[in-house]
């Protein structure tokens, strides 16, 4: 693992040619605005997880029978910050175009998302579960006297099925962008059999989950550092591997692929749905 501190001014490359040969050359560094920029005109869209216009969107495919979710952030900060929306509302509105078109397939693309609130991926799955359900196991934050105690009962109460259901096939997109709670809704889509993931193994961890309530800053860096209070668990920590979700269907892109913005996972599912017969 390696720790950086600061921004320095120059970098030194050294760079190996194809016959071996080195070449050693100095680069100045881009304020980050710049950097911003000069994204914007060489990196895909579709890879790119700085900049893109809207946090929550949506596609219905009639002729492929299927529905294409896109969550970029569960942060309700963020969405209204940044983009203007609001979670609940948006995905109301994509539920009613579900219902009004009635397409046999969900894939819903959580690659780069690296988290939010617990309750917006709570909100989502009661319109894909039909039974009751659990968000998590157990939610515990430290004590003044250093103790875990029993917190957050919102993310550990039951939460029972909206009126509409939709009980077609479901698809998670993950990626190792998608952290913290993209990490935990791809892993209960897997433990509660509601669907397959697929794409790459996630980052965090699907099992626990840690998070803190503020930041403290070390007297003599400055560096802002989380403050580490809580802890949720979706099932029995025994279970926990360490690792993040792996996807049922491990799909990886290459580097090429990537850079030419062919989304092969997207068309392996896609594949996968035309090749299904309806009613499965």
């Amino acid at each position: 693992m390696v720790f950086l501190f600061g921004f320095p001014e120059l970098y030194k490359v050294e760079i190996i040619k194809a016959d071996g040969t080195k070449i050693s050359t100095a680069v100045n560094a881009l304020k980050f605005a710049a950097l911003r920029q000069k994204r914007q005109s060489v990196i895909s869209p579709r890879y790119d997880r700085i900049n893109f216009d809207t946090a929550i969107s949506w596609q219905i495919n009639k002729a492929g029978n299927y529905a294409l979710l896109n969550i970029r952030t569960w942060s309700n900060s963020i969405l209204k910050s940044d983009y203007n929306q609001s979670f609940k509302p948006a995905i109301n509105r994509f539920i009613e175009e579900i219902k009004a078109n009635e397409p046999q397939n969900l894939i819903i693309d959580l690659r780069g998302n690296q988290s939010g609130e617990g309750g917006n991926g709570i909100y989502l799955l009661r319109y894909l579960l039909d039974k009751p359900f659990n968000y998590f196991y157990s939610a515990k934050a430290y004590s003044k006297s250093m103790q875990l105690k029993n917190a957050a009962s919102l993310l550990t109460k039951t939460y029972y099925p909206m009126d509409y259901i939709f009980k077609g096939n479901v698809y998670v997109l993950t990626n190792g962008g998608s952290f913290s709670n993209s990490a935990i809704f791809a892993s209960l889509i897997q433990t509660l059999k509601r669907g397959k993931t697929a794409g790459g193994e996630t980052g965090g961890n699907g099992v626990v989950l840690s998070g803190g309530a503020g930041y403290f800053v070390t007297p003599h860096t400055a560096i802002n550092l989380l403050k580490v209070t809580n802890q949720m668990i979706t099932t029995n920590s025994i279970v926990n591997s360490g690792k993040g979700v792996k996807p049922d269907i491990a799909i990886q892109p290459t580097l090429q692929q990537i850079l030419s913005n062919d989304d092969v996972v997207l068309k392996q599912i896609i594949t996968i749905i035309e090749r299904t017969p309806p009613g499965n």
